[in-house]
């Protein structure tokens, strides 16, 4: 069963004094609290600097809702202010040496009210002083202070990803429940608090457990993507033509078997198994020796003409190194049949993206497909994985770090040089440092001191793991619903 983490935070109320000209908070999570009235502006609950020791009592509203004497006034209940006296002594008899409230600061607002809120021409986004113009419905999302439809349909969504929803096709899950602690093992996630340096990983924000049938005649249900496998892995004694055989494998039901594409199967990558084969317990376990071939090919090619894609289940990567030297096998595939057709009239959904597939949304951009939105511009271009964690953390609003799977969703395989990215998004220009980190750690003992987690480099689409000190950068992400 998968553990889920639940880290509650706790917020303290700091209490300020009325009778005193400074108030005294507790300290929150980003540093010591100030305390008191905002500077420049005078505290509503006590009197002022010179005032007699006992005032007269007023019950006064929220700062907010005082704008100016008469304001002031008002929430007294005190008649109007009288025409002045010229041969009065002593003035009003309110008029104790306490310092008049006055009209508002010289620029003409109190330090309340010293941003206006703009949201012309908006429904949505940001108001200019830290609030909103106003959410968006479901399925749509605020493009340059416009609702706009967001959500994808199901025939634009490439095979390998979840089902669709009504709006999305979201990323498979990594399965990943452990993180990396300071001294390196994995640990309980909730050992690691969001005040540490590896706070931040893909375990502190817990998604769905991978899930896998097995059918009882040969095959494996992915009950996430819909995708029936051959529960076997073959080695093929060639690799050209279609190794999985046009006419149908021996022993398994149904033709229109073929080799998968890197993002079919990276989705069954279960990153929280630590030990090899990285697969669920219903495609059977491997003693991974030398001759066993847990890594798998695809159809996916980095550029064209070249070898392609593998995944490694033995250390849960997707390579190109040559693997002509490497034992190298298959795992079949199949697109899942309708309820109303038959096993052999059953096509895939086919590779690739749908034209529009990511909507601009100014400093961000949002793949419709996965509800994924990921920031332009890097939130670091050369920090180690601590350092990429806390950048995007840092940023709130739902920023965080995309775990692996989000990130090798990134990579537009298609794209034939740097930058493996869509380009109208992110940039055209391939950058300086292509290896960008993950929020994922490796799950198998590291020979290293303070362990690896997965980087992905956008100048081909390989994707493995990276010593934690290494320069790398991060592009901040965040989920849309």
């Amino acid at each position: 069963m998968r553990r889920t983490t639940l880290i509650a935070c706790t917020a303290i109320a700091g209490v300020l004094s009325a009778c005193s000209g400074a108030g005294g908070g507790g300290p929150d999570a980003g540093g010591p609290d100030a305390g008191g009235p905002d500077a420049g502006g005078s505290d509503p609950g006590g009197p002022e600097p010179g005032a007699p020791d006992t005032p007269r009592a007023i019950d006064l509203p929220g700062a907010a809702d005082l704008r100016d004497a008469a304001d002031l006034r008002d929430a007294a209940d005190l008649p109007a202010d009288p025409a002045p006296d010229p041969d009065a002594v002593g003035g009003d008899a309110r008029d104790t040496g306490a310092a008049d409230p006055g009209p508002p600061d010289a620029d003409g607002a109190d330090d309340e009210s010293s941003c206006a809120p703009d949201c012309a021409g908006k429904v949505c986004g940001d108001d200019g002083c830290g609030g909103t113009c106003g959410p968006c419905a479901a399925g749509l999302a605020c493009a340059f202070g416009a609702c706009v439809p967001s959500c994808c349909t199901a025939d634009e969504c490439p095979s390998g990803l979840q089902a669709h929803d009504g709006c999305r096709c979201r990323v498979p899950p990594t399965g990943v429940e452990l993180c990396r602690g300071a001294a390196g093992p994995l640990i309980d996630c909730a050992e690691v608090a969001p005040w540490e340096e590896h706070y931040g990983q893909d375990g502190h924000f817990p998604s769905s457990a991978l899930a896998a049938t097995d059918l009882g005649d040969g095959t494996v249900r992915d009950d996430l993507t819909g995708l029936v496998w051959s529960a076997a892995v073959r080695i093929p004694s060639a690799r050209s033509g279609n190794p999985c055989g046009d006419a149908g494998l021996p022993g398994l039901p149904g033709t229109a078997w073929r080799l998968p594409d890197v993002t079919e199967l990276l989705a069954l990558l279960d990153f929280s198994r630590p030990d090899c084969p990285m697969w669920g317990p219903a495609f059977g376990d491997s003693e991974c020796g030398p001759s066993d071939a847990t890594t798998l090919w695809t159809t996916t090619v980095p550029w064209p003409g070249s070898t392609p894609f593998a995944v490694d289940f033995g250390i849960g990567g997707v390579l190109y190194i040559g693997l002509e030297y490497l034992t190298v096998g298959v795992r079949c595939v199949r697109a899942a049949p309708p309820p109303d057709r038959a096993p052999d009239d059953a096509p895939g959904r086919a590779p690739g993206r749908a034209p529009g597939r990511y909507l601009d949304l100014g400093a961000s951009a949002l793949d419709r497909v996965t509800g994924l939105e990921g920031e332009k511009t890097p939130a670091c271009t050369a920090c180690d994985w601590p350092s990429a964690l806390r950048a995007c953390l840092d940023k709130g609003a739902g920023w965080r770090l995309p775990n692996a799977k989000e990130l090798r969703s990134l990579v537009a395989d298609e794209n034939p040089s740097c930058p493996k990215w869509d380009e109208a998004s992110f940039g055209a220009d391939c950058p300086e440092s292509s290896w960008f980190w993950t929020s994922t750690p490796t799950p198998w003992p590291s020979p290293v001191p303070g362990g690896y987690a997965y980087g992905v480099g956008f100048d081909s689409g390989v994707m493995y793991g990276h010593v934690l000190s290494a320069a790398d950068a991060a592009r901040c992400v965040r989920t849309v619903p």
